[in-house]
């Protein structure tokens, strides 16, 4: 059986795996978990669920009775930066649930992580290869290979008051946005063409 997800690698995953890593090392940002999946993590697709209440039914809260971070992820492919094929550019938009303060808190940990552009990306690519085993274990193909990343907010955040009056929460937009190639581009590498001696650069 041949999968599109084995030969057509998706960047975001990692980015969601690596982030859920980073965040889960601090007692004060709330992560949901599911008591039911040991490797759930609370990253979603975008759309997911139709109301606030379906973000929760499964998820287990927090004994202090604050809702616990849930991370909604859109993926948004960009137009290349130059003519060379290899190069891509994409957005992820994250749309952040949770207690003030757990959603406050994962903006500053994916503003320090992930928004050094070519330091963040080095830093990611190693996090890869350390955690390979892991990652391969997901049905990760690892054949996406960042070349820079930085972040910004989406809009203003909100208020969030739909579920249960007494556990107030917040919302919260942040897009990541990445340079990367594919390490194993099957439909470029059938070409005997020479790759570019070095990463492309805007035009200014």
């Amino acid at each position: 059986m041949v999968l599109a997800r084995a030969n057509f690698d998706f960047p975001a995953s990692y980015i969601n795996e690596y982030l859920h890593e980073q965040f889960s090392k601090y007692d004060d940002i709330n992560m949901a978990i599911n008591p039911d999946v040991p490797s759930y993590i609370p990253f979603l697709p975008a759309a997911q669920a139709v109301n606030i209440s379906d973000i929760y039914q499964d998820l287990q809260t927090s004994a202090k009775e604050k809702l616990p971070a849930v991370l909604f992820y859109d993926r948004m492919m960009r137009l290349r930066s130059s003519a060379f094929p290899v190069g891509k550019r994409e957005q992820v938009l994250y749309t952040v649930y949770g207690d003030i303060e757990s959603c406050t808190n994962i903006g500053n940990v994916m503003l320090a992580v992930l928004d050094r552009e070519d330091y963040s990306a080095q830093d990611l690519n190693k996090w890869m290869t350390d955690n390979k085993a892991s990652l391969v274990a997901k049905e990760l193909p690892m054949k996406v290979f960042f070349r820079s990343i930085r972040v910004f907010q989406a809009d203003e955040s909100q208020d969030l008051v739909e579920l249960d009056g007494y556990r107030r929460g917040s919302v919260h937009k942040y897009i990541v946005e990445y340079d990367y190639h594919l390490k194993d581009n099957i439909d470029f590498l059938e070409f005997d063409r020479p790759l570019h001696p070095q990463w492309p650069q805007e035009e200014s």
